[in-house]
């Protein structure tokens, strides 16, 4: 009898040790998480159904009270959200929000609500990529609808080849600087030179690699139909797009630098 109790009570040790361990498990990220601020999946429908997948990003500092400004960080062709890991520590002890995600047909942004097809990026024509504009959209007002954090007319965007043309298109008076990793006037009948005039007085930085002499010819065309504060930094190495941030790491340097100087005073002191 004895040794039966004995049994049964180790055996409750065992799985009450197992228990504590799991909430342990799932509750020390958060905790951990909660310190430097919040990070969050999230799934966003497009009008077309489909689901785009990202990460948001808060520092700690973040409140419904004390909202903080934004910037929306976009891969190019062929590429993911991740190659911006980097960044998001850099952007959350500034005070900045940060949102990341895959491009429609990238990454897992691949689904969709209404099926379980599965479409990629090299199925697209020029129809579908000139979608990007409104999924950008689509992705601020998300934001704006269920992070009450986040003051979403305080938004800075870093994009890079199609996500640059595209972010173009989508700016207005709520994107209040955009850095653009070579922008073309031109890409996949996405075009940008009348939208540029019209996005007004904004603050741009073009970045391009003189290796990219496709990329260089375009931006520094391009750049003439930018109104406001503009520059066009030239790199001596890196690829096209974000594969300049991959191969260069004084890309990142510019590029937060850039965001001290025109974007962090938007930062709720």
């Amino acid at each position: 009898m004895v040794k039966h109790v004995f049994s049964f009570l180790k055996k409750i040790a065992f799985i009450s040790l197992a228990l504590i361990f799991t909430i342990l498990m799932l509750y020390m990220p958060a905790f951990a998480a909660a310190k430097g601020g919040l990070t969050k999946n999230i799934e966003i429908e497009t009008k077309d159904k489909v689901l785009l997948e990202g990460i948001i990003e808060l520092p700690k500092s973040a409140t419904a009270k004390h909202k903080v400004p934004l910037v929306i960080m976009l891969h190019s062709l062929g590429s993911r959200k991740e190659v911006y890991n980097s960044f998001v520590e850099d952007l959350r002890s500034r005070g900045i929000a940060s949102v990341r995600f895959d491009l429609r047909g990238h990454g897992e942004s691949i689904g969709n609500s209404v099926n379980n097809r599965k479409t990629y990026w090299q199925q697209y024509s020029n129809k579908t990529f000139q979608k990007y504009p409104d999924d950008i959209i689509t992705v601020l007002d998300f934001i704006k609808d269920n992070f009450q954090q986040v003051d979403t007319n305080k938004t800075a965007i870093i994009a890079a080849d199609i996500s640059a043309n595209s972010s173009i298109l989508a700016a207005n008076n709520k994107i209040k600087t955009l850095v653009l990793l070579s922008p073309c006037i031109d890409f996949k009948g996405i075009k940008t030179s009348v939208k540029l005039v019209d996005y007004g007085n904004h603050p741009i930085l073009f970045i391009v690699s003189k290796k990219d002499k496709f990329g260089y010819y375009q931006s520094s065309e391009l750049i003439k139909y930018a109104q406001g504060k503009k520059v066009l930094k030239v790199l001596d190495f890196g690829g096209m797009g974000d594969r300049i941030i991959k191969l260069n790491p004084s890309a990142k340097v510019v590029i937060l630098q850039w965001i001290d100087e025109n974007f962090k005073g938007y930062v709720n002191k």
